[in-house]
């Protein structure tokens, strides 16, 4: 195992990274930026650091329906889909951001595979009325990121594994914000938990605990 964890910030990543720590893990850590703009800036930097590596995406989400409690899930297909296009405001140029597929390793099956759809800004709206979208997916099985699809594409193609787990914080709509601040430090606790677990499951390391 050559064990590269990503994520947007340090925060989100942190327990991850102490749990490693503590076991004896060896691991690197690279940080992609907030947001998709600052993610495509740092895409090759991020390619770079995951050639040859078994990767892990760590990172948050909102949903589109209610929700109760944190949950980690993970996804197969990323999708460009701005809220301006979900709800038939605007529009994207036909074959400039086709879907991302994702061949996952084996995980655990409790966690959910949802498709991603990914945004330049956090969505306030949980609706949509776009029926000439390019793409099917269902909006009950779908989460909301900002920065995976800038650089999902680069990872797999250099990657020896990738894998990506993140956490729902909040529902998508005007609270979306005040609930992510509630809830981003519990998350990443929670993740680092099924972070550990996958790498116990899936790898042969010679980690001692410390």
């Amino acid at each position: 195992m050559d064990l590269l964890i990503i994520s947007a910030v340090e925060f989100e990543s942190a327990p991850t990274v102490r749990l490693l720590k503590q076991l004896g893990i060896p691991h690197r850590v690279a940080y992609c930026g907030v947001g998709p703009i600052q993610a495509a800036k740092n895409s090759k930097k991020i390619a770079d650091a995951a050639m040859g590596k078994d990767v892990i995406f760590l990172g948050s989400c909102g949903i589109f329906n209610n929700f109760t409690n944190i949950e980690i899930i993970t996804t197969n297909l990323i999708l460009w889909m701005p809220e301006g296009v979900r709800r038939h405001l605007s529009e994207v140029i036909d074959g400039v951001y086709p879907p991302i597929k994702l061949d996952l390793p084996n995980h655990n099956s409790a966690i959910k595979k949802m498709t991603m759809l990914c945004s330049s800004t956090i969505g306030v709206s949980p609706y949509t009325n776009n029926p000439s979208t390019p793409y099917d997916f269902d909006l009950e099985r779908s989460v909301e990121n900002l920065e995976f699809y800038s650089v999902a594409e680069d990872i797999k193609a250099v990657s020896r594994s990738f894998m990506n787990f993140f956490a729902i914080t909040n529902e998508i709509g005007t609270e979306a914000r005040m609930q992510w601040k509630k809830n981003f430090k519990d998350a990443a606790l929670l993740t680092a938990d099924v972070v550990i677990n996958y790498i116990k499951n899936n790898f042969a390391y010679e980690g001692k605990p410390r």
